[in-house]
């Protein structure tokens, strides 16, 4: 079983995860796609204020998560079962890039209002790990 752990981690690389990426992007964003594809100014002003605080939100998670990484104790670690225990930076912007991109190509494809309950919901549950973070001494500020 370890061996298998240590292979999983080894095979995932940035050029992978970037090649992966590249092709999804050209995919989505092909001209039928794109037809009727609402971009951030056609936005309401709602959405973009849920938006924005979705990826301040996550930010500054990502921040936390990497001061904890870096923690001189070693005492902290990562909880999302995606990442596992020790995620690297890169695999951890990478991870926040695509949703912040799924996000943003959702509320372009859908009528307006349509995903603002979601996101609502987004930013309330990255705020609590925000919290949580700031609770067990991984303060917010970190992300400023």
């Amino acid at each position: 079983m370890k061996i298998s752990e240590i292979h999983c981690k080894n095979t995932w690389t940035i050029h992978s995860a970037v090649a992966s990426v590249l092709v999804i992007a050209c995919l989505l964003f092909s001209q039928q796609t794109l037809a009727e594809f609402r971009h951030f100014g056609d936005w309401t002003t709602k959405e973009k204020s849920l938006y924005t605080a979705y990826n301040l939100v996550s930010y500054v998670d990502y921040q936390q998560t990497i001061a904890a990484l870096k923690h001189p104790c070693g005492c902290y670690r990562e909880s999302n079962p995606l990442f596992g225990k020790y995620p690297s930076k890169d695999k951890l912007m990478l991870t926040q890039a695509a949703v912040a991109g799924i996000i943003y190509y959702s509320i372009g494809k859908n009528p307006e209002g349509r995903l603002n309950r979601t996101m609502m919901y987004g930013i309330a549950v990255r705020s609590y790990i925000v919290y949580h973070n700031n609770e067990v001494g991984l303060s917010w500020k970190v992300a400023f």
